[in-house]
């Protein structure tokens, strides 16, 4: 099976934590296009606004959850590049400042595992 190349763009502060190797996974919405993603596909994050600067991952996993706070069943903060402060209530939230509660019922929510190739 071909491996595919797919293109997300990142705010900032989350482009740099992947950057820095302190962020390992990604959260998105499992829509159409997400729920293709498999191992060895690449993804290119684009840093926003200008997204000139890139970086490019491998997909190693991905994980199905029905909501964003199921995803603490196997997963910590730290692996999403948040530090000890930072609380589950928190990121939920933050997770709601992207995405409504409907889109959340609707599609469910992806974790993707990834590691840097460049």
């Amino acid at each position: 099976m071909q491996n595919n190349t797919y293109h997300f763009k990142l705010s900032p502060i989350n482009f740099q934590k992947i950057v820095q190797r302190k962020r390992r996974l990604e959260i998105r919405l499992n829509n159409f296009k997400k729920s293709r993603l498999k191992y060895g596909d690449i993804i290119e994050f684009a840093k926003l606004p200008d997204i000139e600067r890139r970086v490019k991952v491998m997909v190693i996993g991905v994980y199905k959850f029905d909501s964003f706070f199921e995803i603490f069943t196997k997963f910590s903060l730290d692996e999403f590049g948040f530090v000890n402060n930072y609380s589950k209530s928190e990121f939920i939230e933050e997770c709601y400042s992207h995405y409504t509660k409907k889109q959340e019922r609707e599609f469910g929510v992806i974790i993707i595992e990834f590691e840097i190739l460049s």
